[in-house]
């Protein structure tokens, strides 16, 4: 008698266990319409971001971004052309394994940008939710509404406020004293898991990413600390090898590029561009070019934004570009 009570209880404990699964999730790139196809990808990053902030308390699971992009760039190889359908975007989502795909389009008419969100269910290609929002403005501020898109695609309830909070800068480095004094008494086991983090983004030779986990150790580590000891060897080797990593002629077009108006914002989503970044160094220690008088910032031809010789459409020899550093 005991048995046949118990047993019901059991299999609902089970099977309470088993629902408790995660979804297996991926991010197709967002396909460009009236912007550039860098400027999509630097948006799907920004997704890509949110929505890893949301997994750890959310009902899905990210795959690796490693993952990701090697069935991406296979997928390039065979097919052509946006991936904007329910249809497409379950295709890639087979390839990748996964249940959940989300994917959509990014795209402008006139000063008005839009962004369109498909939550996608790989095995029967329908779309089970759709989320999207407009911004008018400059692109660089369009990043901002990724917060609340993701938050929504996924089910999460977002505050009015949040959908149009302008993105926030980056925090300046080095960190002000006072955050430093505030973040010295971290826990151990806090410092060791970003240490890590660090350390395996540095083994996967993402060292611009490596590079802030390793200094957030520094700012959270005490003195005495041996990670802190560890990350500050990382961080030297990072310098030395971003360093010999970029091409000193891309730089000085970036940083034309940056000059003329092109958004600072946008080459610091390329993290693993050795030349974004050591642009973006530059420009942050206020390096500043002297000759940009002489370029302008056109769409030449069926091609994205160039820099080109003033009154012409010759693209200009970058090392042209003179620097206060010079």
């Amino acid at each position: 008698m005991l048995k046949k009570f118990l047993l019901p209880i059991v299999l609902f404990i089970l099977s309470f266990g088993v629902s408790t699964a995660k979804t297996t999730l991926s991010v197709m790139d967002l396909s460009a319409s009236g912007v550039s196809e860098d400027e999509a990808k630097t948006m799907t990053y920004r997704l890509i971001a949110e929505l890893d902030k949301l997994q750890e308390r959310s009902w899905f699971t990210l795959v690796t971004t490693e993952k990701r992009e090697s069935v991406l760039k296979e997928w390039a190889l065979q097919h052509t052309g946006a991936c904007d359908q329910a249809s497409c975007i379950a295709k890639f989502g087979k390839a990748l394994g996964v249940r959940k795909m989300i994917g959509g389009n990014v795209g402008k008419v006139g000063q008005t940008y839009s962004v369109t969100l498909l939550l996608v269910d790989v095995a029967t290609a329908k779309v089970e939710k759709t989320a999207r929002r407009e911004h008018k403005g400059e692109v660089d501020a369009l990043l901002g509404i990724f917060s609340s898109l993701a938050g929504e695609i996924v089910g999460k309830e977002v505050k009015e406020e949040e959908m149009t909070a302008p993105v926030a800068p980056p925090p300046p480095l080095p960190a002000p004293v006072e955050t430093v004094a505030v973040t010295l008494s971290a826990p151990t086991s806090k410092i060791k898991k970003i240490y890590g983090k660090g350390y395996q983004l540095y083994e996967l030779k993402k060292y611009a990413e490596a590079k802030i986990e390793f200094e957030n150790v520094l700012k959270m580590a005490p003195p005495e600390s041996s990670y802190r000891e560890k990350a500050e060897k990382y961080l030297k080797a990072i310098e030395e090898k971003l360093s010999r990593a970029y091409d000193e002629a891309r730089v000085r077009y970036i940083m034309a590029d940056m000059s003329l108006g092109g958004p600072v914002s946008y080459y610091r989503g390329y993290p693993n561009d050795a030349n974004a970044v050591e642009a973006v160094r530059r420009w942050d220690g206020g390096v500043r070019v002297t000759n940009a008088n002489r370029f302008e910032r056109k769409i030449v031809g069926e091609k994205s934004w160039q820099i080109v010789y003033k009154g012409t459409n010759r693209t200009i020899d970058r090392m042209d570009v003179r620097l206060t550093t010079d």
